[in-house]
């Protein structure tokens, strides 16, 4: 009987941490990031332009679960979509508008307080301090 009860308590426990997890995340990127640095997981021979082009561009996640993206650079360019994260609050999806088309992407957020953001891709990872 100790372990059924102790079993449900671990259980119950795992829900709340998870759906705290998702709604402190969900709360704690609402604002605007600036692009501070980026880290590469692999070499990429244009790293250097790719870093300058996106170095101090902008993110701003609203509560409506939309996001809007100013990137600097030679080109400058906004973007807007929409964004979900999952349900422990690690995965970031974002759907964006890009000539027509939606494209999709996730990041893994290994970082998220009150002053900074970390999100890992596929290339690398890319650190936001708040804006």
């Amino acid at each position: 009987m100790k372990s059924k009860n102790l079993l449900t308590l671990l259980i119950l426990f795992l829900f709340i941490a998870t759906s705290f997890a998702q709604k402190s995340n969900a709360k704690s990127i609402i604002g605007c990031w600036v692009l501070k640095s980026m880290e590469y997981s692999k070499p990429l021979p244009d790293k250097l332009k790719l870093s300058d082009d996106a170095m101090n561009s902008t993110v701003c996640f609203d509560a409506d679960g939309k996001f809007i993206t100013q990137l600097g650079g030679e080109n400058p360019l906004t973007v807007k979509g929409n964004y979900t994260l999952s349900a422990d609050g690690k995965i970031l999806s974002q759907s964006r508008e890009v000539k027509d088309q939606d494209v999709d992407e996730e990041a893994e957020i290994t970082q998220l307080d009150e002053k900074k953001l970390a999100m890992k891709l596929e290339f690398g990872t890319m650190i936001f301090e708040r804006k």
